[in-house]
């Protein structure tokens, strides 16, 4: 056990085992920490933890903490921002019941497909959310009759 000690507060050092609890580092990100936990680590920066401090006791990356922070200064909040660009056209309802349709029939064409859909797109947008399902036009092997 390690102790940290808590600057600039009225209460005992901060016991924190050596075990860490962390998940597998990759390209993608693991984990997303809600809104409140970001609050609380800012709040807990600015009664003067340490970064350190704060990773170990929340047993968080010190990365995450220190770019929770440098965020929060920035931008003076710890809420996600409204992404920029166009919104989809199509829901995840439809693009389920866009998946369903193409898997039950394959032999359709998109103006077919797009007739069978409830919302009204145009088929540019039907043929490029199926190409992004990963289904494309290939030719069905043919079977010998046996």
């Amino acid at each position: 056990m390690k102790t940290i000690h808590t600057p600039m507060l009225n209460r005992p050092p901060i016991l924190v085992s050596n075990q860490r609890h962390l998940p597998l580092r990759g390209n993608k990100k693991l984990y997303t920490i809600d809104v409140e936990t970001q609050g609380q680590l800012v709040g807990m920066r600015q009664a003067g933890l340490l970064f350190r401090a704060i990773a170990e006791w929340n047993n968080l990356p010190l990365t995450t903490v220190y770019n929770i922070f440098q965020k929060y200064k920035q931008i003076g909040t710890v809420t996600t921002q409204q992404k920029s660009g166009r919104p989809t056209k199509l829901t995840e309802h439809d693009r389920q019941q866009l998946s369903c349709i193409i898997t039950q029939c394959q032999r359709l064409t998109v103006a077919q497909v797009t007739s069978l859909m409830t919302s009204h797109v145009s088929n540019h947008t039907i043929q490029c959310k199926i190409h992004k399902l990963g289904k494309h036009s290939r030719i069905a092997p043919k079977k010998p009759y046996l």
